[in-house]
């Protein structure tokens, strides 16, 4: 990723205020875009998980960070549905107007238990959606290895932090191949990798700025690294 939804790393921002006692969600809202988000996908509606990230992402600057995390979950099921001929933008500018002319006339009926769509709910949050798979390419990596990431800065969806390009660290762990997500957001193919974990020293990442002997540790596929 680029741009204002690549904040890692980045100055001015300010630390990250925890909420005492959080709650999954704040509003009834955020919980009925979670669920639509969830079965859009796992319907086939929407796309992969990646492509769903990457509407999130073309969702503009400023919209983004004057937004909230269900906002733009919301803004990008939105985008892939219309992509994707589910409906079309003046269907959805119709339907919002006459949700706020008549509210009461399109408000939810009272869950009565177990339902299909539910179920398929309940199904992926304690599952998730696997993305391991079986390839013939042996691994290029060990554990130990020493790498350096690529410093490609690419327009579209890609999951190397823009604070880890061109870095050296070390492999410390090999998860198997999964689908690779550079390609798999843009309908190019799953293209699955060996996908590792590196481990790069605090003071790699952000020189002398650095606070304290720390490190962090990132997920990431075999055509970001080099060897060192």
């Amino acid at each position: 990723m680029n741009s204002a939804h690549d904040v890692g790393g980045m100055h001015g921002f300010g630390p990250v205020v925890r909420e005492e006692h959080e709650p999954v969600f704040h509003e009834d809202w955020e919980r009925s875009t979670f669920a639509t988000h969830i079965l859009s996908i796992a319907q086939g509606l929407s796309g992969s998980i990646d492509s769903n990230r990457h509407s999130i992402e073309r969702m503009g600057n400023l919209s983004y960070l004057t937004t909230s995390y269900y906002e733009h979950w919301l803004a990008g099921t939105q985008t892939r549905l219309i992509e994707n001929g589910v409906f079309s933008e003046d269907e959805l500018r119709a339907r919002v107007e006459a949700v706020r002319r008549d509210p009461a006339r399109y408000e939810l009926p009272p869950a009565e238990g177990p339902d299909e769509l539910s179920r398929l709910v309940e199904a992926v949050v304690k599952h998730g959606g696997p993305t391991l798979r079986e390839i013939d390419a042996a691994p290029r990596f060990a554990v130990g290895d020493e790498v350096v990431t690529t410093r490609r800065s690419p327009k579209g969806h890609t999951r190397l932090p823009r604070y880890a390009r061109g870095r050296r660290g070390h492999v410390v762990l090999h998860h198997g191949a999964h689908v690779f997500p550079d390609t798999n957001a843009h309908g190019l193919g799953e293209c699955p990798e060996h996908l590792y974990n590196v481990r790069f020293e605090a003071s790699e990442l952000w020189g002398d700025d650095a606070e304290g002997p720390t490190a962090v540790h990132i997920d990431l596929w075999e055509s970001y690294l080099s060897p060192a």
